[in-house]
């Protein structure tokens, strides 16, 4: 129930009990207070990415005897902020080599020939292969 003035008004006039009102507010309230403390659906994942993460690393040390840099351990958190991030420059990513396949899929030789190359052949004729 949304409290109002005017609805809790009318409560009273009504016959209701103040403290049944004061209850009702009170477990309404705790409700939204535990439902706004509550973890998202994605926070929970990032958390549980993280701990794979962490087993992942956990277990390669174990199996090579290698010592793994702290750095590469991470949160939930962690996880929470920087992923937007890594989803922009993905997609970034993504459009630029889309548009240099797109221009470099064919290129004319512009030397006075007509002759059509690869993108390829143009790298192989450049490194000198």
């Amino acid at each position: 129930m949304n409290y109002s003035y005017d609805n809790i008004l009318d409560m009273l006039k009504h016959g209701v009990d103040p403290a049944d009102i004061a209850k009702a507010f009170t477990d309404n309230l705790n409700a939204a207070i535990r439902a706004a403390d509550k973890p998202s659906e994605f926070e929970v994942a990032c958390c549980d990415f993280a701990e794979k993460w962490h087993d992942v690393l956990d277990a390669y040390a174990l199996e090579t005897g290698e010592s793994i840099d702290n750095d590469l351990y991470f949160t939930g958190d962690d996880v929470k902020q920087v992923l937007p991030n890594i989803i922009k420059v993905y997609k970034l990513t993504q459009d630029y080599l889309n548009g240099v396949k797109n221009l470099a899929s064919v290129y004319t030789n512009t030397g006075g020939s007509d002759e059509t190359e690869t993108f390829e052949s143009l790298i192989n004729d450049l490194i000198g292969k």
